[in-house]
């Protein structure tokens, strides 16, 4: 399978995809000034790390709202990963291009609320989960996880998740 074949196709995407690949080539300038100048608030959530606690990280990557921003940060994650999806939808727009990496990477996926057609989607990819509530999945997710492995909190939504969550999130997090 091709790089082309797993990005998700269209102008939108493939403009986003630069964006991405641009951002990311700023960490790369040696001079913290003109680094730091680049820098735009807007992607304080992608695949932001919070904290380490024996060995696991604790990944914000709240704002990769679509199946490729998603594929992008599992696949710059290093080990296994357990993943809290916190999906508005009932179900991920472009399954088929992360199916792959959620084979190879993906521990756990935690699914908050009872999304039925999301669940059958993932059904087969990996150990599912299902909670209520934010709190619960980062508590059952912190149990699972070894030394190595990261939570992270990634909706694959097109429809953006409330800074309200965000910040929740963080603070079950810090509170562990």
């Amino acid at each position: 399978m091709t790089i082309d074949e797993l990005a998700v196709q269209g102008n939108k995407n493939k403009n986003l995809n630069s964006a991405e690949r641009m951002y990311n080539n700023i960490f790369q300038i040696r001079k913290k000034i003109v680094r730091d100048s680049f820098i735009v608030d807007y992607n304080r959530h992608r695949n932001l790390l919070l904290v380490t606690i024996n060995g696991v990280n604790f990944v914000d990557d709240s704002d990769s709202q679509s199946s490729n921003a998603t594929w992008y940060s599992m696949y710059n994650t290093e080990g296994k990963i357990i993943w809290i999806l916190d999906n508005n939808t009932s179900e991920i727009n472009d399954l088929a291009s992360i199916e792959s990496i959620i084979k190879d990477k993906v521990k756990a996926i935690i699914i908050i609320d009872n999304k039925a057609k999301l669940k059958e989607q993932l059904k087969g990819l990996s150990n599912i989960i299902e909670v209520s509530q934010l709190k619960q999945a980062v508590e059952i997710a912190y149990k699972i996880a070894i030394k190595g492995e990261t939570v992270m909190y990634s909706p694959a939504s097109a429809k953006t998740q409330e800074d309200k969550k965000r910040e929740e999130y963080a603070q079950i997090v810090y509170d562990l």
